[in-house]
């Protein structure tokens, strides 16, 4: 966990021509508040690519005392358009008081083109088929290769998960490639809802891990549970 630091979950939406973001920010105390969020205009005196996307998650500090400890702001930024030559989107956390930017993050968000014709029909056919609903929800996906020696390299996809009981079961599911280039790694997930529920709220990460080989193979992990399609670029740590 890093102060200010933004920490994404992007969503397809079942238009497929748009996604939404979530996002947590934590905080060092009580004195920081949310204060709302926008999309396409950077921070002042900020400049970015004609590629990157900008997100801009502002906070206010308050004066006076305050409560101690730690603090998560969360913020939703929906419906941003799916662009041709939009790979990347930047999320800056901004300081209302004095347009200070006291945090970044990074990640990357398919093109349009992405979707072939075949593939298009394939995630319409999936965000609207009729689908019974385990009552589970997927929160955050966090994709990275552990490169560093001595090896052998692994794909490690941690997977957040919400559940109304203790004892839900779950199987991920390696789906295979997609997109025009193939570059991007479907990742399913299946949930198993309990006859007799423990009571307690599951709210913890699964794991998808798989052999990894070739660093152009993948850029863009895309897992999808029921009614969910949420993405997450592939960060290589050596």
């Amino acid at each position: 966990m890093t102060m200010f630091k933004p920490d994404l979950t992007i969503e397809l939406n079942p238009d497929l021509k748009t996604y939404s973001i979530s996002a947590s920010v934590w905080v060092p105390n009580g004195c920081y508040v949310q204060t709302g969020a926008s999309h396409g205009t950077p921070p002042k005196g900020q400049q970015v690519t004609p590629e990157t996307e900008p997100v801009v998650l502002r906070t206010f500090k308050r004066d006076g005392p305050c409560t101690e400890g730690v603090k998560e702001l969360t913020y939703i930024v929906p419906n941003i358009p799916l662009t041709d030559g939009k790979t990347d989107i930047v999320a800056y956390t901004v300081l209302d008081n004095n347009d200070q930017i006291l945090g970044a993050t990074r990640k990357s968000v398919p093109e349009p083109s992405y979707f072939s014709e075949g593939n298009f029909d394939q995630a319409k056919e999936f965000v609207n088929k009729p689908e019974k609903k385990s009552g589970a929800r997927i929160t955050t996906v966090n994709a990275w290769v552990n490169a560093m020696p001595p090896g052998p390299r692994k794909l490690i996809v941690n997977i957040g998960v919400y559940a109304p009981c203790l004892n839900y079961s779950f199987k991920t599911i390696d789906l295979g490639p997609w997109g025009i280039a193939g570059t991007i790694l479907r990742v399913g997930v299946e949930a198993t809802k309990p006859e007799n529920c423990d009571k307690g709220i599951f709210d913890d990460f699964i794991r998808f891990e798989s052999d990894w080989e070739d660093d152009d193979k993948y850029t863009v992990v895309w897992v999808e549970f029921e009614d969910q399609m949420i993405m997450d670029g592939i960060e290589i740590i050596h």
